[in-house]
């Protein structure tokens, strides 16, 4: 599938989207994403839920006047966070059979989450790709739960359907797209069926749901195996919440097409660099590129020298010296932490052309080095001591009557 239709415009796959999960992008802005090529962002349907209001973000014209992004926007169901701090703390919630029960004060307060309206939401906010509501769990969970999961999955996702298909009725202009999530945890009989269900119902592309990494931290490409066999081929394939170089490299493999992550905002906040030239994958060759562009990609500001008198960061290089140079796309994602003067990159090596990779993947994407900083910060003078100076001390008048 060469590209993904929507609304908003037509995004080339394989693509990445970066996490704008309340509505902005954290350490830079959306004229850098544009700048940097970024085809759409991901927004999250809970958290905008519960704050500011799906009325209040309809009223203004969708998320796309509310944000000023004008690229597709596809918009998460929430069903992961709302499980994440349930799964947390009880006290937050439950996940019923219809609905899912949230109290965000662990109070009387709640609120109630359904299917029906994880869909009008997203209509409110105008996306461009929605998903439908699901249920996760975690991969070592036992087969009851896994089973549990996918009956309620396919349940909801059948009354995601309906709903969808009521409110896009009598709807001018193109139509949003609609995801089904594909759950199964390290079950992969239940993966499969989940698919089948699932595209039984009809969906435009399908996402990979539940937790990909194990106890230690480590990739579980063999969940994500199985549930890519389980999804249409012919369609689009979400590898939802993965989008670290490497990850991306594998998953393309697997079949996948489309990626979202926190990477590239949480690597700028926390004062790191993706580089892409040869020579800087140490220490003491990212200092003696101080002063010259990090990365020469595409866009107005690629290529960039920093601002500042350099590199006074902590950056994880990560090169990737076994791509080759055409057709394969790297694009920079900007990040601009105020005062640190960074810039920090995620590769998109991906073509929307043609997808292949090298065969030898292992040795083209290492594993990135941990921080470092580059030079020591700059020692803070104590400040001076204020004086009172000497003379007569000015007294005002007093106001005349």
């Amino acid at each position: 599938m060469p590209e993904l239709n929507t609304p908003h415009g037509a995004v080339p796959l394989p693509a990445f989207f970066p996490d704008a999960t309340y509505g902005a992008l954290r350490a830079t802005g959306f004229e850098d994403a544009e700048d940097a090529g970024i085809p759409g962002c991901v927004m999250n349907t809970y958290h905008l839920y519960n704050r500011p209001g799906a009325r209040l973000i309809k009223s203004v014209g969708g998320l796309h006047a509310f944000t000023g992004w004008h690229r597709p926007i596809l918009t998460d169901s929430g069903g992961f966070q709302l499980y994440s701090l349930i799964h947390e703390n009880p006290e937050y919630g439950e996940i019923r059979d219809n609905e899912i029960i949230f109290r965000p004060d662990r109070g009387a307060d709640k609120l109630t989450f359904t299917p029906e309206k994880c869909i009008q939401a997203q209509f409110q906010y105008g996306s461009d790709i929605m998903m439908a509501l699901d249920v996760c769990t975690e991969p070592n969970d036992p087969d009851e739960v896994q089973r549990r999961s996918v009956e309620l999955t396919v349940k909801w996702a059948a009354r995601c359907k309906a709903e969808y298909e009521k409110l896009i009725k009598g709807r001018k202009g193109p139509r949003p797209l609609l995801f089904g999530i594909v759950q199964g945890g390290g079950n992969r009989a239940l993966r499969l069926e989940c698919g089948e269900r699932l595209r039984e119902i009809g969906f435009d592309g399908f996402g990979f749901g539940g937790w990909p990494l194990d106890a230690d931290g480590k990739l579980r490409e063999d969940i994500l195996q199985d549930c890519a066999d389980a999804m249409d081929p012919d369609l689009p394939r979400y590898a939802m919440g993965l989008g670290r170089p490497e990850e991306i490299v594998k998953c393309v493999n697997m079949g996948y097409t489309l990626f979202d992550c926190v990477i590239p905002t949480r690597e700028a906040r926390h004062q790191r660099l993706y580089v892409f030239k040869k020579g800087m994958e140490t220490p003491e060759g990212v200092r003696r590129a101080d002063g010259i562009p990090v990365h020469a990609g595409r866009g107005p500001r690629a290529g960039q020298k920093p601002r500042g008198p350099g590199l006074r960061l902590r950056p994880v290089p990560a090169l990737f010296p076994g791509l080759p140079a055409s057709p394969v796309q790297d694009r920079r994602f900007p990040g601009l932490p105020a005062g640190h003067g960074a810039q920090s990159a995620l590769l998109r090596p991906i073509d929307g052309a043609d997808s292949r990779w090298p065969v030898n993947t292992r040795t083209s994407v290492p594993t990135p080095w941990p921080g470092f900083r580059l030079r020591p910060p700059r020692a803070t003078k104590a400040p001076r001591k204020r004086t009172r100076p000497s003379g007569p001390r000015c007294i005002r008048s007093p106001a005349r009557s």
